[in-house]
């Protein structure tokens, strides 16, 4: 398949039923690599463009993307480069790209689709979530041991994780001390979680930041859960949203230089505050530049602070499909999602929205005194 006419000629049904793929282009198919004990080496700062895969779900169905893990992999690097970026995140998650349960067989395959197309996927997101109850086998539950060997062996050198402490739903809430407490429960499973990126080929691990999460003042994680592992194998996605969803002034800022020396990922997304009839405030997410973000003061401080990583866009906001109703992209859509086989949402309309944000990111970087040379592509 024609990468250039990738999806314009042929349609999606043509992505569900192909059988065969092009011979492999000069990509990224070794198995990974053996660091030192300290780690990966420093490197001068760049950013990789990468899409997160969720938001290529539509490209196949489920079932097609389980049966058929290669060729669902050609078809995501395809559009991953078509739409202008160098890399992929692949999720590896209960209802993702590739389930936790099929993740020997099937993770392999897709990688080495991807990889056919010369699209780089070196990274991972998991549902890896560490329990704070120590009676929890989170590690069995959640297939970590598979994933991890799995993705090791096959050239993946960070994944994506998260957790969630700070119990809200206890009545009274919690105060002080006995939220320490929970941060303290946590720091004993990021130690069982280093310990197992340990084992399989020093896998780096970096913790995504949602708002209202421990994460959110990085001070949880940089000096209380981190505590005791090991530096270059615990880190940080830092999501831009999410953050300045609870600190749009100077938090952000604040966090973000705190967080650079682990600072391994960060996830794009623009947001506004807004209120709704009830008087209520949310924070949804909006195209990228008609936010509330300081964009180019937000690569100002990643160029300062000489982050090398990728820049992995998450695409949730609310569009207008082709029949003129509402979609929030907020959603995990395969092809047999009603919004597709009803033509509001079509792979023309999804290929334009992504490609538009990842072109005013590259702008803002650039604008930001990244240099064309530290940008890939």
């Amino acid at each position: 398949m024609d990468r250039r006419g990738f999806l314009t000629s042929t349609g999606l049904a043509a992505a569900l039923v192909l059988e065969t793929m092009p011979a492999a282009r000069a990509g990224n198919d070794s198995e990974g690599r053996e660091d030192g004990a300290d780690g990966p080496a420093p490197s001068q700062p760049h950013i990789i463009w990468s899409i997160f895969s969720r938001h290529l779900q539509w490209l196949t169905t489920q079932a097609y993307a389980a049966a058929n893990p290669y060729q669902t992999g050609a078809l995501i690097g395809q559009a991953a480069l078509q739409m202008g970026f160098a890399a992929t995140n692949l999720t590896v998650r209960p209802g993702g790209h590739v389930e936790p349960a099929s993740v020997a067989t099937n993770l392999p395959l897709i990688l080495k689709g991807i990889r056919s197309t010369g699209c780089i996927c070196d990274e991972i997101t998991t549902g890896i979530v560490p329990s704070i109850d120590p009676t929890v086998d989170w590690v069995a539950t959640q297939y970590v041991q598979q994933i991890l060997a799995t993705a090791a062996d096959n050239g993946i050198r960070l994944y994506r994780f998260g957790a969630d402490a700070y119990n809200a739903s206890v009545t009274p809430p919690l105060f002080g001390d006995v939220m320490l407490q929970q941060l303290e429960a946590l720091r004993v499973q990021m130690q069982v979680l280093d310990g197992l990126n340990r084992i399989y080929r020093r896998m780096r691990a970096a913790y995504h930041t949602f708002n209202n999460d421990v994460g959110t003042a990085i001070w949880d994680l940089m000096d209380h859960v981190y505590t005791g592992s090991e530096t270059s194998l615990l880190g940080i996605n830092y999501a831009i949203g999410h953050i300045v969803t609870d600190g749009p002034q100077s938090l952000w800022s604040i966090n973000l230089r705190r967080a650079m020396p682990r600072l391994w990922g960060t996830a794009l997304q623009d947001v506004i505050w807004a209120q709704n009839a009830s008087g209520q405030w949310t924070s949804p997410t909006v195209v990228a530049g008609t936010g509330m973000i300081q964009w180019k003061a937000f690569f100002q401080l990643l160029l300062q602070g000489g982050y090398s990583g990728p820049g992995d866009l998450q695409i949730e906001y609310t569009i207008v499909g082709a029949q003129g109703q509402s979609i929030s992209l907020n959603n995990t859509f395969w092809a047999d999602n009603i919004q597709f086989t009803s033509g509001n949402l079509t792979p023309a309309i999804m290929l334009a929205t992504i490609g538009h944000e990842v072109a005013y990111y590259k702008t803002q970087s650039l604008a930001a005194g990244w240099l064309p040379s530290q940008l890939t592509p």
